[in-house]
Formats: structure tokens, sequence, C-alpha cells
């Protein structure tokens, strides 16, 4: 069973509306406390090190912080998470029918050819009419 994440304002005792110095000074009070210099031989205390390290990275670069707060870590999970689903079309026909508005029966669909050519699929449900975007 994989881990489950712990939320990164959680990990550096902050609000989800906290300052950039907020969280740099937080990030620095739990980086000193569980410093592997600090605890040598302490796993636990250099897991919870690197967790904090990559909570920092995350909330204090702009950008990446306004993914976490819209999708979670779901936003940098490489496994699909909010960046679509990672699903095929069975055959050319469908992916065809895809390209030109048509109805599909898939749930949500990806094409190969248009993420190749830079051109996202919206899919919806297997009654709505998928279209580029």
């Amino acid at each position: 069973m994989a881990d489950t994440k712990r939320d990164y304002y959680e990990i550096l005792g902050v609000s989800k509306n906290a300052t950039d110095d907020e969280l740099k000074k937080a990030y620095r009070q739990v980086a000193k406390k569980y410093h592997p210099d600090m605890n040598p031989g302490d796993a636990d205390a250099e897991a919870k090190f690197k967790e904090a390290s990559e909570a920092y990275k995350i909330l204090s670069d702009p950008d990446t912080r306004a993914r976490y707060d819209q999708f979670g870590h779901a936003a940098f999970d490489p496994n699909g998470g909010a960046g679509g689903q990672n699903v095929t079309f069975p055959n050319y026909d469908d992916e065809k029918k895809a390209k030109e508005g048509l109805e599909l029966d898939l749930w949500t669909v990806k094409s190969q050819d248009a993420a190749k050519e830079d051109l996202p699929v919206k899919a919806y449900n297997n009654t709505d009419v998928l279209k580029p975007y």
C-alpha cells in the first residue's frame, strides 16, 4: 500500500494563506529541528527533513503553490493526477471521431496523436461530444 502524503501546509505548521516570509521562517524551524546533522542516525528525522524540504520547494514557488492549492498532491503525480488520464483510443475511427467532435462511447479519452501535436482533446462523459480545444 502506498504511503499517503501529508498536507504541505500541515508539515510546515502554517495556514494556507501564509505569506512567503511565514513559509520561510516555518521551513527553517522545521529543517533545523530535523536536519540530519542535528539528528545523526535518526531515519525518522531524516524523513521529516526531506518532507519539509519538499513542502517548502512546492509552496515557496507561486506557480507550484497555486497548482498544489487547486489539485493537491495530484498536481505533481506523474501517473495521471490533475494532468489528465492516459487512456488511449481503441482504434483509429474513434480518434477520428473525437477530432471531428463526434460522440464516442468512451468515458475519458486522450488522443495519442493529439498529445504529439499538442492538441489536447476535451473529454466529458459517454453522452457528450468530444472536441479539441
